[in-house]
């Protein structure tokens, strides 16, 4: 699918949204037809969605359900196996240390989406590092999205190191504070968190770079497998087969760096 003078993101990004939606009392369908977007088929591997249509959805759910912390609450309410972020959990397999995971991540958000991209900065001698969201120019920029990124970002880290109490030093926002309850701010970063700043952005210690990612294979792949198994879940016609897991490996590590027939073996214990 080709969405011609609009920025895209892969249509796995709206898994748990309907749901959460329907939760809250609202009819997803309704909502969704509204705004442009298709009604299902969310994890076809290949499928694109406009960018811009999934924050207008968000923008609307916030306002209608009085959630200005939409992505956030959506976040803390999604299982361990976050769809969305399976693949990327599955690359920490491969890599040794928070940094050689992180930039593999890098590679693998430009093929996800060429709405925002993700960057990894450090400085010599610096105690902080940063990852920092950045909209492309042609985005319709959501504050939801940066919250749910930089949001995602943090649970992810504490997951593939198995370090659960493990926070950011800051988490800085450029959009003014949209609630006077911080409590989904509080419970998604554990940390200081700043509004109106130059960049969205999200600080961890120097010293996180260099955790192990290896020494938790066994953490990693449970999470893995809840997250195979709920793609197969939705699969409309599902053959239990060892070609359907590669399949869905392939597609998990496409344009990250580790796409060959040795890693792939290695994700699948095969």
């Amino acid at each position: 699918m080709t969405i011609r003078g609009e920025t895209y993101i892969r249509s796995h990004s709206l898994l748990g949204i309907p749901e959460f939606i329907e939760q809250l009392g609202g009819n997803p369908k309704k909502m969704l037809s509204e705004v442009g977007l298709p009604l299902g088929g969310f994890d076809e591997n290949h499928r694109v969605v406009s960018h811009r249509a999934v924050a207008v959805l968000m923008d609307k759910a916030a306002d209608k359900f009085n959630r200005p912390c939409f992505a956030l609450d959506l976040l803390d309410q999604m299982p361990k196996h976050y769809p969305a972020v399976g693949p990327i959990m599955m690359l920490a397999r491969f890599e040794k240390t928070v940094r050689a995971w992180m930039y593999a991540a890098q590679k693998y958000v430009k093929f996800h989406s060429n709405a925002f991209f993700v960057e990894v900065h450090e400085k010599p001698n610096s105690p902080t590092f940063t990852m920092r969201y950045v909209c492309d120019p042609l985005s319709a920029f959501s504050r939801h999205y940066a919250e749910s990124t930089l949001g995602v970002i943090a649970a992810m880290l504490r997951a593939a190191t198995a370090r659960p109490d493990e926070n950011p030093v800051v988490v800085r926002f450029q959009h003014s504070c949209p609630t006077d309850d911080l409590s989904p701010y509080d419970k998604a970063f554990g940390c200081p968190v700043e509004f109106d700043a130059d960049y969205n952005e999200i600080l961890f210690k120097t010293e996180v770079l260099d955790y192990s990612t290896q020494g938790n294979l066994s953490f990693l792949k449970s999470i893995l497998g809840l997250y195979v198994n709920q793609r197969m879940a939705r699969m409309p016609m599902y053959q239990s087969s060892t070609s359907t897991l590669v399949s869905l490996a392939i597609s998990s590590a496409l344009s990250s760096g580790h796409c060959n027939i040795e890693k792939i073996a290695l994700s699948l214990d095969i």
